[in-house]
């Protein structure tokens, strides 16, 4: 099985792309951010929750990677020996240095030991939607910091990132579709 990460900065079209790729018959895994994030806001309230990520960043980008390692563990093999991740588990790495923070201890051994076959970092869309009732905080500068970021570090951990600039959903997929077949 070959495990294939869209990521990038928030709102750079990674959902839309592996929603893409889910019609055609490609297994795919969802956002973990997005389920912890939902999931405390049902808990606390978005303002109380955006509070909290604030606060304790380290605790919420460890909720965020075991939820990364539990959704990979479960899917089963797909199409063609291929699954998309809509973000992956060296994300985090990528948030945290955004805001300077330390990476917890009990998450660190996680990086070097878990690897993906291909990235893609995907730029973000130039007409930017802040999305605030989803959770989301970032605005456009830090959106696409956090993409930069975030393609540092799968390359520190000797991941392969392939750049996909801003262009139609099925230009998108057909530039994706070229590079599969490098894991052939």
């Amino acid at each position: 099985m070959k495990k294939i990460v869209i990521t990038g900065g928030t709102f750079a079209g990674k959902t839309t792309l592996i929603e893409a790729f889910a019609r055609e018959g490609y297994q795919t895994i969802p956002e973990a951010a997005m389920q912890i994030i939902n999931e405390t806001t049902e808990k606390m309230g978005m303002k109380a929750m955006k509070k909290w990520r604030r606060g304790y960043i380290g605790e919420f980008q460890s909720l965020i990677a075991n939820r990364v390692l539990k959704l990979e563990s479960e899917i089963q093999n797909g199409k063609d020996n291929l699954i998309f991740c809509d973000r992956g588990l060296h994300d985090s790495l990528g948030y945290l240095k955004l805001v300077n923070a330390e990476v917890p201890e009990v998450i660190k051994p996680l990086f070097s030991r878990h690897k993906y076959d291909l990235v893609f970092l995907c730029d973000v869309i130039k007409n930017f939607d802040i999305r605030s009732n989803t959770g989301r905080m970032e605005n456009y500068k830090s959106s696409y910091r956090v993409g930069e970021l975030i393609g540092e570090s799968y390359k520190k951990y000797g991941h392969k990132v392939i750049r996909v600039k801003e262009m139609t959903v099925a230009s998108r997929i057909k530039f994706i579709k070229k590079y599969l077949d490098l894991l052939k």
